[in-house]
């Protein structure tokens, strides 16, 4: 295999001007929408503006202008009734997402030269003439536009005056591959077996590519119809077998127009395919073996090209890759050179060159015929991946150089009434499914990323009240499924009676400050390992069990919050079975619930001194840092031990958990004797559980 890379020469630098960077961007602009929540509405982007009212959830607005501000939220400029402000973007039903390109073109620049009679006011479109001028050479770390005018955020000093408009004569500017729609940073030929792989990374948006097969002289053209930012300004001279040339077309300035890979002949075939960060292309000679794809499963490398082959028109995979993926044991049989495994109460058993896939469930026993029968190399067993996709439950999809393989939805079924009053939705699937639920004004919306759906086809109607939509895979955009109810989220909930099947249930909300949210609670520890180890968490110098404390605390917070209205769901319910759930079963739990939100219930222990407590919260996507900051503050007030405060740390439930506000709490030191002898007291854990519940309403109450 001959492998040649593209050498970059530095980057030039990028200027603009309003009318370019309004160019990049131009949004649609007046947008209607909806409040999703109840929404502070502020003078300015930022939570640091005051605030100018409260829009309740549902509320009907207009969208007149976006911003992103210094600390890269997305905030949009509204108008209610009589009112108008800025409101945080996620808080609302529908909204436009700044493309990277437009930021890219000033996040990070610097103002080259301002306008004489530019003036710095508190915020974007805001009334003003007495601020200061603001200096050539400050760095820019914000942006707005309403699709007419940009405004620009400069790093400020003590001034509260940071926002300028950009008018005739200012120009923004620096070095680097931001300022274009999009950047391209290299070209990478491989070329092996009659084929030449030419993947070019272009980062950013690439809206409008096109890909376009020329002849005299035959060659492939690579556009876009807005400016690149190029990393290499010339590239030639890269031959292969199937490549003769590769050239890269810039203006003076440094902006690609294209870029032409030219063919060494007339009779070559070319396959493409795109993804969020590379533009990739195929070109094989008359008679050449097709080169090896890489296989991703629910959107992970399960199998590199150099692991997998391709031979009589498919692609095989080891058959121990997967079985790893689903952490599943395989028996092999080397008398008679076959491997068995065994998945939910089935048996499979493949044969090297035996096309005859045989299948065992409780007495009874049928065989399948596959397409191409498994081979043996290297010592591995290798099946076809459309057998994969079979026994698995997959949709397996692909381009030139990948295959992936998603979850899929077999059937959805709906029964009830007609008036949304109440009923059911049941979606079956032979994989766990992740599940995010939302509200949308008078609806209620459940997502379901990373699953193919072979039962939905666009956008249909199940019931007056409920609609479904799928969104195909689209290269390595993963495919994802959409109900929509039309119901308060407060009357929806999702139960997960068993692996696969997922029950939407429709029903009349309880009353309390709570009604219709969903928690999810986990007992820290208390399973059985693989090697037969109960995991009783930390133990107290008096034999308390970190396991038996948690599930108490636990329990009692249940009762508070369904006491509330709340639906509670916890991960394990007792102290001693042996199928409580382990760490990877309870994020599964936690993802597919449609919950909103999630808690991991702890004790604390150290070897470094008997003294040492306090209590303490984790978490680690940042839509949790509010709740676990919440929960922080509650149990310090509550049980009066040293604050040790709220972190960001990577534990594997909070960041396996992102379809909801996830932490985890260690209330207090099992290790400290004090602090154990206050955990066996049932009016103690009574105060940790009512800390956690007035958390938990406060964080619904905002």
């Amino acid at each position: 295999m001959k492998v040649q890379t593209v050498e970059a020469p530095p980057s030039t630098p990028t200027t603009f001007t309003a009318s370019a960077l309004l160019a990049l961007w131009k949004p649609k602009l007046p947008q209607s929408t909806k409040t999703v929540d109840i929404s502070n509405l502020r003078n300015g982007p930022s939570v640091t503006f005051d605030r100018l009212g409260v829009l309740p959830s549902g509320t009907s607005i207009v969208i007149t202008a976006y911003s992103m501000n210094e600390q890269k939220e997305t905030w949009c400029r509204v108008t209610s009734a009589d009112k108008t402000g800025w409101v945080w973007a996620s808080l609302l039903s529908v909204w436009e997402r700044i493309p990277s390109a437009f930021l890219a073109a000033t996040g990070g620049k610097i103002l080259v030269s301002v306008g004489a009679s530019t003036q710095l006011v508190a915020s974007p479109f805001a009334a003003g003439t007495d601020g200061s001028l603001p200096a050539d050479g400050k760095s820019v770390v914000g942006v707005a536009t309403d699709g007419k005018q940009v405004f620009l955020e400069v790093s400020s000093d003590a001034s509260s005056q940071a926002w300028m408009a950009m008018s005739d004569g200012m120009v923004v500017g620096g070095i680097g591959p931001g300022g274009a729609v999009c950047s391209l940073t290299g070209i990478e030929l491989v070329s092996s077996n009659g084929w030449t792989e030419i993947t070019m990374h272009i980062d950013g948006d690439k809206s409008g590519l096109s890909i376009v097969r020329g002849h005299t002289p035959e060659r492939v053209e690579v556009s876009l119809p807005r400016l690149v930012q190029s990393a290499q300004a010339s590239v030639a001279g890269v031959p292969t077998k199937q490549v003769s040339a590769v050239k890269v077309w810039a203006s003076s300035a440094g902006f690609v127009s294209n870029v032409v890979i030219y063919l060494a002949g007339a009779d070559t075939s070319v396959k493409q395919s795109t993804s969020m960060s590379t533009v990739q292309l195929a070109i094989s000679a008359p008679g050449s073996t097709e080169p090896s794809k890489a296989v991703f499963l629910r959107g992970e490398l399960l199998s590199g090209s150099e692991e997998t082959f391709f031979a009589e028109g498919v692609t095989f995979v080891p058959l121990v890759d997967v079985a790893n993926a689903y952490d599943m044991l395989l028996s092999w049989d080397a008398a008679n050179q076959q491997t068995s495994l065994t998945l939910g109460d089935r048996q499979y058993v493949l044969k090297e060159g035996l096309r005859t896939l045989k299948i065992a469930q409780g007495t009874n026993h049928w065989s399948e015929e596959m397409v191409v029968a498994p081979r043996i190399l290297s010592g591995l067993l290798y099946v076809p991946v459309a057998t994969v996709a079979h026994v698995f439950g997959l949709e397996a999809s692909g381009d030139a150089l990948r295959v992936y393989l998603d979850p899929i939805i077999s059937s959805i079924v709906l029964a009830g009434t007609s008036d949304s009053k109440s009923g059911s939705i049941t979606i079956t699937s032979a994989s766990d499914l992740r599940v995010t639920k939302t509200a949308d004004g008078d609806y209620c919306v459940f997502r379901l990323e990373g699953v193919a759906a072979s039962a939905v086809a666009g956008n249909r109607s199940l019931s007056t009240w409920a609609t479904v939509s799928a969104r195909q895979r689209l290269n390595d955009v993963a495919p994802s499924v959409e109900l929509r109810l039309h119901a308060p989220d407060s009357m929806a909930d999702v139960q997960n009676p068993g692996t696969g099947i997922y029950v939407i249930v429709l029903s009349n909300a309880t009353s309390g400050k709570l009604e219709g949210r969903k928690v999810v609670l986990d007992p820290g520890h208390g399973y059985m390992s693989s090697t037969g180890y109960f995991d009783a968490g930390a133990i107290g110098s008096s034999g308390t069990k970190e396991s038996s404390v948690n599930l108490s605390i636990a329990l009692k917070v249940k009762a508070l919050l369904e006491a509330d209205g709340a639906i509670v769901v916890v991960t394990r319910s007792d102290d001693s079975s042996k199928d409580n759930p382990d760490l990877t079963k309870r994020a599964q739990i936690a993802n597919s619930s449609g919950a909103d939100l999630f808690l991991s219930i702890h004790q604390n222990a150290t070897d470094a001194g008997p003294s040492i407590g306090g209590t303490g919260t984790h978490y680690w996507f940042d839509q949790s840092k509010v709740f676990a900051t919440l929960v922080q503050k509650h149990l310090v007030l509550a049980l009066g031990r040293t604050d040790r405060g709220t972190e960001k740390t990577s534990l594997y439930l909070v960041s396996h958990i992102d379809t909801m506000p996830a932490a985890l709490v260690e209330c207090a030191f099992i290790s400290n004797s004090e602090e154990e002898r206050l955990l066996r007291e049932d009016a103690f854990q009574q105060k940790v559980a009512q800390g956690i519940a007035d958390a938990i309403v406060e964080y619904f109450s905002k």
